[in-house]
């Protein structure tokens, strides 16, 4: 196997729709290998990210946040109660979500789930450059983060005159 190059593109990939049942069967047994290849290089791109390392192209976005209540309690309901709304249109088992209240409200009265309501991120994901998101702020940490160990028989790598690593070109 040669060592892999990533400063060109991949070569196009066979198009599986067009595959014999024998060429199938002899993918499918290699899907999971590379499938876990390319789940580590993500995480390990992200990890990295996180931790400050730039990666060309690439920066760290907050993931798409969904509004939650801030205090979920008898205060919202209450207000709720006094702009008209019933306990039916209100909660389920639970509380209602933000976004279904408001559904529930005529737009004049809409305002008012911004008072007891915020947006919540679920964390960072890692966005191309030219993702409309704005970048997180740089969490300052200096140490790359604790990734997994690479196997045995790792990509070769090569030192630039800058001093950074790029793979090696021979294969």
């Amino acid at each position: 196997m040669s060592a892999l190059t990533l400063n060109k593109p991949p070569q196009a990939l066979a198009d599986p729709r067009m595959m014999t049942p024998e060429q199938l069967a002899m993918l499918l047994p290699k899907l999971d290998l590379v499938e876990d290849w390319i789940k580590l290089v993500r995480e390990c791109a992200h990890a990295a990210a996180e931790h400050g390392v730039v990666i060309p192209g690439y920066k760290l976005v907050m993931k798409r946040g969904r509004r939650q209540w801030i205090d979920e309690d008898r205060h919202i309901i209450a207000a709720l109660h006094e702009i008209g709304l019933s306990d039916e249109a209100i909660v389920e088992i639970s509380l209602r979500s933000p976004a279904q209240i408001e559904k529930k409200l005529p737009k004049e009265k809409r305002g008012i789930v911004a008072l007891y309501a915020q947006m919540i991120s679920s964390g960072t994901t890692l966005a191309s450059d030219d993702d409309v998101r704005p970048p997180v702020p740089s969490q300052g940490f200096t140490a790359f983060p604790e990734l997994p160990a690479a196997p045995a028989a790792s990509l070769k790598t090569e030192e630039t005159k800058d001093g950074a690593t790029k793979p090696d070109g021979s294969g």
